[in-house]
């Protein structure tokens, strides 16, 4: 079967390319192709980066969470300042350094192109694109950075870094693996394919994958992505958790696909389980406590609703779950607080729908409060 694993760049390791490694850090887990010592290299880079940056709000602010990155050792395609595959040190900070300059260059000098050119990139246009359309009729950008530079507009402030950890763990990724990786850089890559052709490739990705393994756990999630049969994703999810009971993923995906069966308690277990394997994950925690909420067991889930929203502060699909359990207790201040900071935190980014759904609760939480203080004391 041809499943587009000839192309010129991340080949499998089977037909050719490079062993895969997925590599975790405190903040990041990477799966790439690079060398598995310099993939650790790269996600240590990548922890002293993020504290760097989140010296912006303090020394002392480090929100938990972590990112999922596929780094790819193929760059015939980055821009010119990024084709060399691997910075030694003073490369990296000279590398580092100029990025940063461009970043404030562009932000203080060219603003709403910058934000144009953000918004593109979030439309995932190739990025090079993006820039050029962003900045047509500009002249002589590398010009008007030297002059900004020399000009004394910028300045620069030396902070010492926090401790960081630079502890990591790597292990080879299997094909199937690596299959699904190549089929979700299909689906989410910059690319002149239609959606069609990503959906066609990924789909022969992912049937690759299967044909390897088929209780991978990355491949089932891939497959709920690019098939709508829910009684296939339901027996493949129970097969899944019988073979994988260590993989908090599995149960999540069981959890998901019993929404609306009647087999609550399969779905409370499944719920928890994956909540247990993955205490550090906003959306698995946030999900328990709606079931939590929706069975009413408000005891039960507004620990875990706090932890979520401690894990996720800016997510409103957390903050209207915690809020929900605290009208269940009937403390209605901190329901109302709460749901306030669902609908501030739920931007255009959101569906129009699920907006005014939380106005909505919003609405009724004041009302109800209203009410419970108009009652007349015994």
């Amino acid at each position: 079967m041809s499943t587009g694993c000839a192309s010129s760049r991340a080949l499998c390791p089977r037909e050719g390319g490079r062993a895969w490694s997925e590599v975790r850090s405190e903040h990041f887990r990477l799966q790439t192709n690079l060398s598995p010592e310099v993939a650790a290299k790269s996600a240590a880079e990548l922890e002293k980066l993020r504290r760097a940056v989140l010296l912006a709000w303090g020394p002392d602010f480090n929100p938990p969470g972590s990112l999922d990155i596929v780094l790819l050792r193929n760059t015939s395609e980055l821009w010119e300042w990024d084709q060399k595959e691997l910075f030694n040190q003073a490369e990296n900070q000279q590398h580092y350094a100029s990025a940063w300059l461009w970043v404030h260059y562009l932000i203080n000098m060219h603003t709403e192109r910058f934000d144009e050119f953000q918004t593109r990139l979030a439309r995932a246009e190739a990025p090079r694109r993006a820039f050029e359309a962003s900045f047509q009729g500009v002249n002589d950008l590398r010009g008007e950075l030297r002059t900004y530079l020399t000009s004394g507009r910028s300045s620069f402030l030396t902070l010492p870094l926090p401790p960081v950890s630079t502890e990591v763990k790597v292990r080879e990724l299997e094909s199937a693996e690596v299959h699904v990786n190549r089929g979700l850089l299909f689906l989410r890559a910059p690319s002149e394919l239609t959606r069609e052709q990503r959906q066609e490739k990924a789909r022969a990705e992912l049937a690759q994958a299967l044909a390897e393994d088929p209780n991978n756990v990355s491949a089932a999630l891939l497959a709920t992505q690019l098939s709508t049969n829910p009684a296939e994703h339901l027996a493949r999810a129970r097969e899944l958790v019988k073979a994988h009971p260590e993989d908090g993923r599995a149960w999540d995906l069981l959890a998901e696909q019993l929404n609306g069966q009647s087999d609550v308690k399969t779905q409370e277990q499944a719920r928890e389980s994956a909540a247990r394997l993955m205490p550090h994950d906003s959306r698995v925690l946030a999900n328990l406590a709606q079931h939590y909420s929706m069975t009413l067991q408000p005891e039960k889930g507004l620990p875990v609703a706090k932890r979520a929203v401690e894990l996720s502060p800016g997510s409103p699909f957390a903050l209207a779950i915690q809020a929900a359990l605290f009208s269940q207790v009937n403390r209605c201040p901190e329901a109302i607080a709460f749901q306030r900071r669902a609908v501030d935190m739920a931007h255009e980014a959101y569906s129009s729908a699920f907006r005014k759904e939380l106005r909505d609760w919003l609405q009724r939480y004041v009302e109800q409060c209203a009410k419970s203080t108009a009652r007349p004391t015994p």
